[in-house]
């Protein structure tokens, strides 16, 4: 069909034609003519999936009645994120026996906190409903390490170490069982729960389960965790298809003999992708595509050159869950592809002079796209990615002074949380008291930029909400950060705020979900307060987020 064919076409069948598309052609076909532009502006099905581009977000599946309600909805969500003020909005929820919790996480709506034979889960408490029922299970005759749910599946999988000591000579058996939410009982589309695997000591490292980390994808399943020795830690990553049963890979198996002490961190990607991080030389990280009993590196993105006196002690990885679909109630949910890694590397010093040591830590923040390029590679051998051709464009670095972003529920979708500022004026010397949130969407980058339109990016006019003024780029200099073997500037844009959180801002940690902050006192009983900024009425522009960097 021609173009002036398409323009002679009834709006109701261009709207057809044009709902095929996805949001960036969208905007594109928006630029060619002044019809076509008034006819994606006046669509709240074509404006669903711009507006769902712009926040990060994929339609989750759920049935739409009404779509401009569910942009009325998406745009409110992103006027309160613009400006954030949760000092009003406060609701309490204690955690049992908090102090022997294993596990806490938020997924979607819902909070679940993990015992060693106990789980709880609770729906988010707001502003605008109350706390829903807790639910709590306990879970009979098991230790568990650890536990990751999608509630999405209604699915929570827990790792059972079978409580046996450490030791260097014992085989020990664990067990991954994968149950619902809803029963605790094992999961309806399990064909086989629990799972299981056995750690043999090998005379050099032991039985242990140490820091163990659960990975949930669609039907992906993958466990990843350490082993000890007097000298360092194995890593161990196995993955399966929890539906079916099947161990898709073994890192222990001699298909993998790639899977070396180098190997530091890991995350799935996708369901048949992920990467690992190595401290090898500069640091790298290996893109892995999932075939089966084994994976095959596909690409190798080499971290920024160092200096020959430093070595990379660890390269530490975080990012937020991806949900199979959205909640009920929630038409639309986090796009997995558009996810941000936030990765803190640590490195080691020796001085030019003597025997001096010092250490230097980096956050290094990537969103998942940039991964997704390489993981598509198909070729025999991998692709092998200098840092100047991936990194300065996809990357925005700091150098740590107070707030390495190390607790593994401070990410979530594009949002990440921090105690304490890790960027801004005077963050170098500012003392940690409110948290910093840097939000790397597409929406907050053209909001701030006033690329926008004003009803589409605008905050309250009197708001506790903090900013700070950023350079379009980061630049960490050689001669004051001495890693690095040159200047290093990055360059991916976000932008950064501090939220106001009233009198009651003294917190130990943040966790982020898609609808707010929850802020987290330890203590014999460990406190959580939910804070929703997202139910408010449309605001007036004032207050706009600081802009960092062109998109």
């Amino acid at each position: 069909m021609g173009f002036n064919h398409l323009l002679h076409l009834p709006p109701e069948l261009q709207i057809q034609i044009f709902s095929n598309l996805d949001a960036v052609s969208l905007k594109l076909c928006a630029r060619t003519c002044k019809a076509i532009y008034d006819t994606i502006r006046d669509s709240s099905l074509l404006q669903y999936t711009i507006q769902l581009h712009l926040d990060g977000l994929r339609h989750g599946g759920t049935p739409i009645s009404t779509y401009s309600e569910v942009v009325d909805q998406i745009l409110r969500r992103r006027q309160a994120w613009m400006a954030p003020d949760f000092s009003a909005n406060a609701s309490r929820l204690i955690v049992n026996e908090a102090y022997n919790v294993h596990t806490m996480e938020i997924v979607g709506d819902t909070f679940s906190s993990t015992t060693s034979n106990h789980f709880e889960t609770t729906p988010i408490p707001t502003a605008a409903t109350a706390q829903g029922a807790t639910v709590g299970r306990a879970i009979s005759e098991k230790s568990i390490q650890i536990s990751r749910m999608d509630p999405s599946q209604d699915l929570i999988v827990f790792v059972d170490d079978g409580g046996y000591p450490r030791s260097m000579t014992d085989s020990r058996a664990v067990l991954v069982h994968i149950h619902s939410i809803t029963t605790n009982d094992v999961h309806p589309l399990a064909h086989h729960s629990p799972l299981e695997f056995t750690i043999i000591p090998d005379g050099e490292y032991d039985n242990d389960i140490i820091l163990p980390e659960l990975h949930i994808s669609g039907n992906t399943l993958a466990l990843y965790f350490c082993s000890a020795s007097d000298e360092g830690f194995r890593p161990r990553v196995l993955i399966w298809d929890w539906v079916t049963s099947e161990l898709l890979m073994d890192s222990s198996t001699s298909f993998n003999t790639w899977f070396r002490s180098t190997i530091f961190g890991f995350s799935l990607l996708d369901s048949t992708s992920f990467f690992v991080t190595s401290t090898s030389r500069d640091g790298y990280i290996h893109i892995y595509k999932i075939l089966p009993s084994r994976a095959t590196c596909v690409a190798t993105l080499c971290l920024p050159p160092t200096n020959s006196n430093t070595i990379v002690l660890s390269i530490s990885n975080n990012s937020g869950p991806i949900e199979a679909r959205a909640s009920a109630g929630r038409p639309y949910v986090e796009d997995a592809d558009g996810r941000l890694h936030v990765f803190t590397v640590n490195y080691e010093t020796n001085s030019a002079v003597g025997s001096t040591v010092t250490h230097h830590s980096a956050n290094m923040f990537v969103l998942q796209r940039t991964f997704s390029q390489y993981s598509a590679n198909r070729e025999d051998s991998p692709l092998i990615i200098p840092w100047a051709e991936w990194g300065p464009l996809n990357t925005r670095i700091f150098d740590i002074y107070c707030s390495p972003i190390l607790w593994k529920r401070n990410v979530y979708g594009q949002r990440v949380i921090a105690l304490g500022p890790i960027s801004g004026p005077n963050y170098k010397t500012h003392t940690p008291k409110y948290p910093q949130i840097l939000d790397f969407s597409l929406a907050a980058i053209l909001s701030a930029k006033g690329l926008l339109p004003k009803s589409l990016a605008s905050s309250p006019p009197d708001t506790a909400c903090k900013t700070w003024v950023l350079e379009p780029s980061t630049k960490i200099l050689a001669s004051e950060f001495p890693v690095f073997k040159e200047d290093l500037e990055t360059h991916l844009p976000c932008v950064s705020y501090t939220p106001g959180f009233g009198s009651q801002a003294h917190y130990n940690t943040f966790m982020i979900h898609p609808n707010g902050v929850v802020g987290v006192i330890h203590g014999v009983r460990s406190q959580f307060l939910m804070f929703d900024s997202l139910l408010g009425d449309p605001y007036d522009e004032s207050c706009l987020s600081t802009l960092i960097g062109d998109r």
